[in-house]
């Protein structure tokens, strides 16, 4: 027997549903209660980790058309981008999309950078590039809880490109 499974992007949470919109638009309201547990990541979690815009993964069982969860596993969010500010407490990256996204950052953050066997937030400069992981905040930045990095490398000379149609050399 299969156990039942819904998840998606999270739209609403209550006390005692969290609603999912899945990638094919199915729409599905999750009962959960007390006895639900939550892992988020790979680290216990609570149902408070579960927000609006998290993605998140649910078994349970179904009765009468009521889905109830049993367990709750919650996506950590991603951010990433080139780094162009730094300080003790937050990084701020602009993405591809040209998006600024800033990732606040505690004694608790593990950083991996490369080229360093023990990182800290010391070894994150300017310029390099980096991805984090961790909870998302309601005004779009993200309390990471894992930081990786490394420096952002132009070409074989270490130099950034010359513009299309432009000489290589000065």
């Amino acid at each position: 027997v299969r156990t039942p499974k819904a998840g998606g992007e999270v739209t609403a949470v209550t006390s005692t549903t969290i609603s999912v919109t899945a990638r094919d638009s199915t729409v599905t309201k999750i009962t959960v209660n007390a006895s639900t547990t939550y892992q988020f990541g790979k680290d216990a979690g609570t149902k408070a980790d579960v927000t609006v815009g998290s993605r998140i993964q649910a078994e349970g069982t179904v009765s009468g058309g009521t889905f109830t969860a049993t367990r709750v596993r919650i996506e950590p969010a991603v951010a990433g981008g080139e780094v162009t500010a730094k300080t003790s407490s937050s990084i701020t990256v602009k993405g591809r999309d040209g998006k600024t996204t800033t990732i606040h950052v505690t004694s608790a953050t593990t950083y991996k950078v490369r080229g360093k066997d023990a990182a800290t937030l010391a070894d994150i400069a300017v310029g390099d590039l980096l991805i984090a992981s961790g909870k998302a905040r309601a005004d779009g930045s993200l309390d990471a809880t894992q930081v990786g990095a490394g420096k952002l490398k132009w070409g074989k000379q270490g130099s950034k490109p010359a513009a299309p149609g432009a000489s290589a050399t000065p």
